[in-house]
This record gives structure tokens, C-alpha cells and sequence, in this order.
């Protein structure tokens, strides 16, 4: 039995993307892509999606005529990711790197960060430092959208989930420890078992809105889902914050 964590996600990621890139995922990518467009307007844009995987929602936006920039620090996913996109006619490109190497200034109209993929760094301000390398890489009155999950949901108690995946059986246990959401995987198939365990920062509908506007963000809206429904202090927290200055 082997154990991943932060530290050595990548092999874990590379191992195991069958289980989470299915096509039944790339349904809801497509899904995301529409509502997407009707929050940023569909006229080509310049794009960078943040945590992009084997690039769902990256190369659906391209196919929009969007000017697509994905990052990923998982080689393997960005290798998947690129294979796709040989010789298609895409303004696309797919980069291996961390978030916090990311050093443009100014360069995108619209930065996605989808899919509860925020908020895995080792401390709070290392999540708020990585908040403003989004903020810099953002033209004037470009676009940020945030999907994660709102703290308030999940309170000091278990939460089990149970799926099977391809022949794999997936156990999450999620419990909350004050502003942190500690997680433990276990997926197993047949004779192999493997462990997963991830600790995420949490943030609230007002932690989050004070920390973006501390950054530079003078709008920012909230909803429960990319169709832009009210915030409902649900699981999920959708942000939509513009760069107006």
C-alpha cells in the first residue's frame, strides 16, 4: 500500500487520472463551457486556466475561438492535454509549472480556477500570494472565476463519500478542523489499496470577499454554481471577481 499527499500528488495524479478525467466529467466541462460564455460574453478573449488537467474546459473554450493559455505542475496530465490538441486548428497552449510560477503581468482577459483546485497550499497566505499573482497576470477589467467549496458547509462532523469508478471502489472521509478540510482517500481494487490524504484551506463567502478586495478586486459576486445561481451558503462558492482597476 502506498500513501500520496501534497508532496508527491504528481505521481498520484499520474497514476490515477483515468478515474477522474472520464468522459462523464467531460459532460460537465462542456456544461461549465456554456454557462462560461454566457458570464464572459462570447467574442475571443484570452484565457488561462489554472490547474487545467488533461484540459477539458481549455481545449472547449479554444474550440470557441478563445486564445487559451492551460497550466498544470503534473507532467503527465499536460502531456495528455497536448496530445489532444495536435494538429487542430487552436490558439491553444499547455504549459508545465507551478501556479506560483506564473509571472505574467496583464496578459489575460479571463483566468479560470475551476473545479475545487484552490486553496491547497501549505498556509492561508501562501493561498492569498498566489490570489494576487491572478490579480497581476489580469488586463483592466479583466475577469477571474473561482470554483471551490465554501467552508461553511462543512462543519466539525464526518462526511463519507462512496463511488466505483472503472473498477475501483473510492472512499472519501472529509472532516473539518477549524479552517482547514482534511481528507482522506482510500481506493482500492481487488488486492491494491492505495491512500490519499489532502488538507485544504477553507474560506467563507466573507473571508473570501475581504481577501480579494485587499488584493485589488473591486468587484466580486457570488453564486452557487457557474449558471450563476444565488449564493445559497451551499457547498459550492462560486466567485466571479472583475479587475477594475
Amino acid at each position: 500500500m502506498e500513501t500520496y499527499n501534497r508532496l508527491n500528488s504528481i505521481d498520484f495524479w499520474s497514476t490515477y487520472h483515468e478515474l477522474f478525467f472520464t468522459k462523464e466529467r467531460q459532460k460537465i466541462a462542456d456544461n461549465d463551457i456554456k454557462n462560461i460564455e454566457v458570464l464572459i460574453g462570447d467574442f475571443p478573449v484570452a484565457i488561462l486556466d489554472i490547474c487545467c488537467g488533461v484540459g477539458f474546459h481549455a481545449i472547449g473554450l479554444a474550440r470557441k475561438k478563445h486564445k487559451v493559455t492551460g497550466v498544470d505542475f503534473c507532467p503527465k496530465l499536460i502531456q495528455m492535454a497536448k496530445q489532444k490538441v495536435i494538429n487542430k486548428d487552436l490558439q491553444i497552449e499547455f504549459l508545465c509549472k507551478n501556479i506560483n510560477q506564473i509571472n505574467e503581468v496583464e496578459q489575460y482577459d479571463v483566468i479560470l480556477w475551476l473545479w475545487n483546485s484552490f486553496g491547497y497550499m501549505n498556509t492561508p497566505q501562501e493561498n492569498q500570494a498566489i490570489l494576487k499573482i491572478v490579480y497581476n497576470a489580469l488586463k483592466l477589467n479583466g475577469v477571474f472565476i473561482l470554483d471551490t467549496v465554501n467552508k461553511n458547509y462543512f462543519q466539525k462532523l464526518l462526511k463519507i463519500s462512496l463511488k466505483k469508478i472503472k473498477g475501483h471502489t473510492i472512499k472519501k472521509t472529509y472532516c473539518r478542523v477549524d479552517d482547514y478540510l482534511e481528507s482522506n482517500w482510500i481506493i482500492s481494487k481487488t488486492d491494491n489499496l492505495q491512500k490519499v490524504y489532502l488538507r485544504q484551506n477553507l474560506y467563507d463567502r466573507s473571508s473570501l470577499n475581504d481577501i480579494l478586495i485587499d488584493i485589488g478586486f473591486s468587484q466580486v459576486q457570488f453564486y452557487s454554481s457557474l449558471n450563476m445561481l444565488p449564493f445559497s451558503n451551499g457547498k459550492k462558492l462560486v466567485v466571479v471577481a472583475t479587475k477594475v482597476h
